[in-house]
């Protein structure tokens, strides 16, 4: 595939680089998670999860997530939703609801008029906690990564956080660095948690 003049091997391609499981295996010792060939997620979260580090889960969410204890964000495939909400009732970890941060913050970047949406947007995101200029800082910071997943997907509908992680991946940066972003990727969506 080849993009602005970008040859991008099968393994950088933007879907493959969306840190989701596709599948997930419930045991008694946790969650075993199976991730995309080579991903970085596979190193950085591991598998398993014990039950005692998940903190809880948004099976309704866009793509299924899971929290742990450190306000990591585990991703899961939304076709296993079901299977996701039952094995987290069985094991009595507790629903959490959140505002859609990332989405928020990264509407700007989709290819529609923001003005017509920006006082709801903004108005969610302060909320949350956040003020015009952090608003403007964190954009400022995610915008090559966000453009550039834009323009290899041709997505105009909506971006979240593991939209985002697969644009910063494109450019294949070292574990750590990788880390570093998404810890603060993760933070940041942490700030929409709602209480049940």
């Amino acid at each position: 595939m080849a993009c602005d003049g970008v040859d991008l091997n099968a393994d950088q391609r933007p879907e493959r680089l969306h840190p989701i499981a596709a599948e997930f295996e419930a045991t008694p010792d946790g969650l075993y998670l199976r991730w995309p060939r080579h991903h970085p997620e596979a190193r950085l979260v591991g598998s398993p999860i014990g039950w005692s580090r998940l903190r809880g889960g948004d099976p309704d969410a866009f793509s299924p997530e899971l929290y742990l204890d450190d306000d990591t964000v585990v991703f899961v495939s939304a076709l296993c939703h079901d299977k996701l909400r039952m094995t987290l009732q069985q094991h009595r970890i507790p629903m959490i609801t959140r505002r859609p941060v990332w989405s928020l913050l990264l509407d700007p970047f989709l290819d529609t008029d923001y003005e017509i949406v920006r006082e709801r947007c903004e108005s969610r995101l302060r909320e949350c906690g956040f003020d015009d200029d952090e608003m403007r800082a964190i954009r400022a910071r995610v915008a090559p990564y966000a453009d550039r997943y834009v323009q290899l997907t041709w997505e105009w509908q909506d971006l979240g956080e593991a939209d985002l992680i697969a644009g910063y991946l494109i450019d294949a940066p070292d574990l750590h660095a990788y880390g570093k972003f998404r810890r603060w990727a993760d933070h940041i969506a942490a700030r929409g948690e709602m209480s049940s």
